[in-house]
């Protein structure tokens, strides 16, 4: 099963850096709804310190 990460639309535009911590939240979370909340909330403060 591919990493919940990977599937996200713009996994591609994404740093390197940024793609590392998101497979490590991969690796963390057991199931697949507390990788995505995790996910999410990641991706949310990146964007929000990006502005």
């Amino acid at each position: 099963m591919r990493p919940y990460s990977e599937t996200l639309p713009n996994w591609n535009e994404l740093s390197d850096g940024t793609k590392a911590m998101l497979n490590d939240i991969d690796g963390i979370y057991p199931f697949p709804e507390e990788r995505r909340r995790a996910i999410e909330k990641f991706l949310a403060k990146s964007q929000d310190e990006n502005k």
